[in-house]
């Protein structure tokens, strides 16, 4: 996974994940709102750690949103 973020006064205000191959991808991010792909949310499940989980596609680029943005 390649992965570009943007900070603002010490919080994530911005987030994009990259896959590079097939498979789960685990995001722990505090104010993690959404998970977008194309415009349209990407289901996920919460992980007994408490992180989000989805199933990430070779070739896409997800989006996170956060509270506040």
């Amino acid at each position: 996974f390649d992965i570009s973020m943007a900070w603002s006064a010490g919080s994530l205000t911005e987030a994009s994940i990259d896959a590079m191959v097939d498979g789960p991808c685990r995001v722990s991010a505090r104010g993690l709102r959404t998970v977008l792909l194309e415009g349209q949310a990407v289901h996920r499940t919460r992980t007994a750690e408490g992180a989000a989980e989805f199933e990430a596609r070779a070739g896409s680029s997800y989006r996170l949103t956060f509270e506040g943005e």
